[in-house]
């Protein structure tokens, strides 16, 4: 699907060694992405999770541009 193969990443750090270090620079930002609400910060969160960090989404404004489009576009 994306086109990253094994090889790409084999000398690349595990998400868990930069999880604690990516929560704190989202530390209080709202968030935004298109599809972001079923795909991306479901994904975050269980990574962050078996990273053993919690990633708190409450009181973060979450914006997601596909469910402003569906609302827009109705088909």
């Amino acid at each position: 699907v994306h086109g990253i193969t094994d090889a790409d990443v084999a000398d690349c750090r595990p998400f868990a060694a930069i999880a604690r270090k990516l929560v704190r620079f989202l530390d209080g930002c709202d968030l935004a992405g298109f599809g972001i609400k079923k795909f991306d910060l479901p994904l975050l969160v269980a990574e962050c999770r078996r990273a053993g960090v919690h990633f708190p989404l409450a009181g973060r404004a979450v914006i997601d541009a596909l469910q402003i489009y569906h609302q827009r576009e109705r088909r």
